[in-house]
């Protein structure tokens, strides 16, 4: 008898032992009373990591709509007291410890996670030209514009504001380069802005102008349903790990109330209105 003849009966006389003694009987009923009872387990186990996925996903989501509710604002030293100027604007705006940062000291991972509401200050040399630090926040800008890596980060949500400050006895162009050239800046990383470029004169009056223009901002940020919910977190927040993780040339005159980006060219100088009632 072959070894293959000889498997088949004992596989034969095995299933005739166990009809006799009733054991398939036994083993079906075994499966039966603990099958559902695993996969029962089995459910409860995939229920809660999908629940446990949905609550990560709802907090993360929550994060993100505060996150993108914090306003920052940022300026760049240059002739003037422009610090004292961003904390008048930060006072105007009423927002509670309303953090004033220096481009200066900006820390580019900090920066990358950032996506609320920044309220840039560009002050110039008396010549007109960038200072180094916001010679160096542009090039980062335009790195950054062209980075394909850095498609999907923070700062490209973001929604801001540019406010020049020059001098206008010499000349519109020159003083108010810098403030053009973030505005396309920002425009190219994808972030949008609130209002179009505003500049003021250094010459005229600032903390009149300057309460114009934050005004304006005020107005600006209650449509986007930002000052509903007034946060003050600090933007070095974005610099921890438990956060969330030349392009000069101009643009098209396209505007919306939906958002869409209001570009360099749109300028509004509020030293021309300097004694009208400001709400403009």
């Amino acid at each position: 008898m072959s070894t293959h003849s000889a498997r088949e009966s004992s596989l034969t006389n095995f299933m005739r032992a166990a009809e006799r003694n009733d054991i398939l009987l036994y083993v079906t009923a075994a499966v039966g009373i603990f099958m559902p009872g695993c996969v029962y387990m089995l459910y409860q186990y995939a229920h809660k990591l999908y629940t446990e996925y949905v609550e990560k996903r709802e907090m993360r989501k929550r994060e993100e709509e505060l996150e993108s509710k914090v306003v920052t604002i940022f300026y760049a030293e240059g002739r003037g007291n422009v610090e004292e100027l961003a904390h008048y604007i930060g006072a105007h705006l009423e927002y509670e410890g309303l953090p004033v940062v220096n481009l200066a000291d900006i820390e580019t991972a900090a920066f990358m996670k950032y996506r609320g509401v920044g309220l840039f200050l560009m002050d110039c040399t008396f010549g007109g030209n960038e200072t180094e630090s916001t010679e160096w926040f542009l090039e980062f800008l335009e790195d950054l514009a062209f980075d394909q890596k850095a498609i999907n980060l923070p700062c490209r949500q973001m929604h801001f504001a540019v406010l020049g400050i020059g001098d206008s006895r010499s000349g519109h162009k020159q003083y108010y380069r810098v403030a053009r050239a973030l505005t396309r800046r920002l425009n190219s990383i994808g972030a949008v802005a609130l209002c179009p470029l505003c500049c003021i004169c250094s010459h005229s009056n600032t903390e009149k102008q300057a309460a114009i223009w934050a005004s304006r901002i005020a107005k600006a940020l209650d449509k986007y349903e930002t000052k509903n919910t007034k946060c003050s977190r600090s933007f070095w927040y974005y610099n921890s790990e438990s956060s969330s993780s030349s392009s000069d040339a101009d643009d098209d005159d396209d505007d919306d109330d939906d958002g869409q980006k209001f570009l360099s060219k749109h300028v509004d100088y509020l030293y021309e209105s300097d004694d009208a009632d400001g709400d403009d």
